[in-house]
């Protein structure tokens, strides 16, 4: 496969010059070969990036060369490339020490040609060969701007995987009180009424063997004050929809009411209630 090596970045100006002694001056196409993808949950944001390993060839080397390759799946460009047997995290680490001293004028693509050349290569040796050449205080700076870096990465991406997976979530019980929905409108079409809704309210507490009109019923309080009444040995014998409602408290909820059809409001007026549902208008047009 072919990827994209753009030559004033981060791939090129640090990771080649520091792990293969060498970078482009000009962006260029680099042909991979030997390539296998890469599966490792260390990789950030695998939705936008690709890891593969594989081998390639360098302008002035005499053999092929192996590394693992960050791509952006978007353009197959590459984000950053890991020396064969590196560590990830130090890797990880030590390539944003080194991209930040760049940043910084501290130090050049040459230099880190010059630490490849002196094989210097584990994260101890570069932090003592920079210190000893740039200073120590450099260096430690430039280390933990790069570790808060990554920190604030990792955050924020599992931040983002939180929320998308409230997202599914969500989705998955909309679909579920949906479904709910449907049936107790196609149970109430059957016996000749219909499903009256009620505004989104929020539900403040659910109180069971309620005295209402001679009955004992559960009663439902909403934060507005408002409350709702179902006869429970009559409609919630097993006390079912009584528990959904109980799960529910503290959250917006919307009631229906069997109403007979072509008589609205009959029993939705007096303050009955038939069931509770965790859904809001833009839900139930789905």
């Amino acid at each position: 496969m072919d990827v994209l090596i753009k030559a004033k970045e981060h791939a090129n100006l640090d990771s080649f010059s520091f792990r293969y002694g060498f970078y482009f001056s000009e962006d260029t196409n680099l042909k991979l070969f030997n390539v296998t993808e890469i599966n490792d949950e260390r990789i950030r944001d695998p939705e936008k990036k690709l890891a593969v390993r594989a081998s390639f060839n360098l302008p002035g080397k005499s053999k092929p060369l192996q590394g693992k390759f960050i791509l952006l799946k978007s353009s197959n460009s590459v984000v950053t490339i890991i020396r064969e047997g590196g560590v990830f995290k130090t890797e990880e680490l030590l390539s944003e020490t080194l991209r930040k001293l760049r940043i910084d004028g501290d130090i050049t693509p040459d230099d880190n040609i010059e630490m490849y050349k002196n094989n210097i290569k584990t994260h101890l040796e570069v932090i003592r060969h920079l210190s000893e050449k740039i200073g120590g205080i450099k260096v430690k700076k430039a280390e933990d701007e790069a570790n808060l870096k990554i920190e604030k990465i990792a955050e924020a991406l599992r931040i983002t995987s939180q929320r998308a997976d409230s997202a599914e979530n969500r989705v998955k019980e909309v679909e579920e009180e949906l479904a709910r929905f449907k049936l107790q409108e196609s149970t109430a079409n059957s016996q000749g009424s219909t499903q009256t809704l009620q505004s989104v309210k929020i539900l403040q507490d659910v109180n069971e063997e309620v005295p209402h009109r001679g009955s004992s019923c559960t009663e439902l309080v909403m934060e507005d004050g408002s409350r709702l009444y179902m006869k429970t040995s009559t409609f919630d014998r097993d006390l079912s929809v009584t528990n959904i409602a109980k799960s529910l408290k503290g959250r917006k909820v919307k009631t229906s009411c069997w109403d007979p059809i072509g008589q609205p409001g009959k029993w939705s007026s007096q303050n009955y209630f038939r069931n509770v549902y965790e859904l809001n208008d833009e839900d139930l047009t789905l």
